[in-house]
């Protein structure tokens, strides 16, 4: 199983390695502002604002305007723990050298980040490691996640912390709220709500999952243990507003609201075109959500053609996955015991969680924001749990088939996409391919993929 999952890392590393070292430095319009914020605190001075320039002299890569720190109305946390890695060395080469190592940094992050995909896999289907496994490999294989993870980018570890958050709600909800579980899902609420705004949503979730943890766990009637429930819960959202209180006031009195979206708008020229119902009702607004979820790559480049037609197939192969085995979902489990067990509304946590998400999404899309698929990451695993969980529900030799080609299914669309990205001809991009470094990083994904697949076989069989 472990060797299933290193299996799985290898191929997210190795792809999201690739990205790193093809794409120029500071090419993609948002990393030069997520850099320039990071070597701000690594100078020394204090917290940035969204009117903060980024000095000419030393950021000579940066060619794209605004020319200023327009992301500072993010929380700390993810600049501080790349700043280090940054430095304050000025010129092309330096800062060359500077970029590569917090992307380096940065894929770390979500690479930890899938583990605990994994093992938050693994609480919600303790009987199905080969369907856990084959889940992070689905979530390794979105390029949304290898896109982001390979820039200089705080939403890496928002998805660090929004997986870690929820695995440890996930198990204070199934194993019982101990005071070491709750002490874990308070560390990581300050995390996630340090990282970004989009934590709040995760946030919500968590708080959920403990209060279901008071009702299932905690002993007395009913008003008891709805009172346990709204305490843990509260302790996940103290913990926050502890710890990022201050900064969202600060963005309050510097911008005008929590996140600085009316100012981050108003620098962009942006406004609002339609209202949430409006954009939730188009078609053409979930088709460009997903395609900026499978088919982006670096600098803005997307991929089109077979490469996307294979990324929509999976999509239908879940879709018929879940039709025809919702049937036999219910014939093997007991409604009773189904309503009444804490996995049950773990998976329902998971559920308000996406669903969350894609509200923020269109939220923001109405008043004026882009369509970013990456601010997905929070819950990307709940995607890839939808697309393979309906296809391992048996342990049947059908099952593992569905599951393997659902898998192995999202390598070959990864690998097809970047291949797609890879070919597109920008000269710089071309010119990486003869680098040592880039066929090792798809030897990597290639074997990874296979010690996987492989581990997923020997799981279900054992299951």
């Amino acid at each position: 199983m472990w060797v299933g999952l290193a299996g799985a890392l290898l191929v997210f590393v190795g792809l999201s390695t690739l990205h790193a070292l093809v794409v120029p430095p500071l090419a993609p319009f948002d990393e030069p502002a997520h850099f320039a914020y990071a070597r701000h605190l690594a100078k020394g001075g204090e917290l940035p604002t969204i009117d903060t320039k980024i000095e000419p002299r030393s950021s000579p890569l940066v060619r794209k305007q605004p020319r200023k720190i327009w992301v500072a109305n993010h929380p700390p946390l993810y600049y501080a723990l790349v700043a280090p890695l940054v430095g304050t060395r000025p010129g092309e080469v330096g800062i060359a050298a500077a970029t590569q190592r917090a992307r380096t940094a940065t894929l770390a992050l979500s690479a930890v980040g899938l583990i605990y995909v994994f093992l938050l896999a693994r609480l919600l289907l303790p009987r199905r490691p080969a369907v856990a496994l084959a889940a992070t490999l689905v979530t390794a294989c979105i390029p949304a996640l290898g896109h982001v993870s390979a820039l200089v980018h705080n939403d890496a570890l928002a998805f660090l912390t929004s997986a870690a958050l929820m695995h440890a709600a996930t198990a204070a909800l199934v194993r019982g709220p101990a005071p070491s579980r709750v002490a874990v899902a308070c560390f990581w609420a300050a995390a996630c709500a340090l990282t970004r705004f989009t934590g709040v949503v995760t946030l919500g979730a968590a708080s959920l999952a403990l209060f279901f943890a008071g009702l299932f766990h905690a002993r007395g009637g009913w008003g008891r243990r709805a009172g346990v429930g709204v305490l843990l819960g509260a302790l996940v959202g103290g913990a926050a507003v502890l710890a990022a209180g201050w900064f969202f006031a600060r963005n309050v009195h510097l911008y005008g609201d929590l996140t600085g979206a009316t100012k981050l708008l108003g620098l962009f020229g942006r406004r609002g075109k339609a209202s949430v119902v409006e954009l939730a009702l188009r078609g053409k607004t979930w088709l460009a959500l997903y395609d900026d979820l499978f088919g982006r790559f670096g600098a803005g480049a997307r991929i089109k053609g077979g490469a996307v037609l294979l990324g929509r197939a999976l999509v239908v192969l879940g879709a018929l996955g879940a039709v025809t085995k919702l049937d036999a979902f219910r014939r093997a489990y007991d409604k009773r015991a189904l309503l009444a067990s804490p996995r049950t509304a773990a998976v329902l946590v998971e559920v308000v969680l996406l669903a969350g998400l894609l509200a923020g999404i269109l939220s923001f899309h109405a008043k004026g924001g882009s369509l970013h698929a990456r601010y997905l990451l929070p819950g990307l695993w709940v995607l890839a749990l939808a697309l393979v969980v309906p296809l391992g529900v048996r342990r049947s030799a059908i099952g593992l088939l569905l599951m393997m080609v659902a898998a192995l299914g999202a390598a070959l669309f990864a690998l097809a996409g970047y291949a797609a990205f890879l070919l597109g001809g920008e000269r710089a991009v071309l010119a990486a391919l003869g680098k040592p470094s880039v066929g090792l990083a798809l030897a990597c994904a290639c074997g990874g993929a296979v010690l996987c697949a492989i581990a997923v076989v020997k799981n279900h069989r054992a299951a």
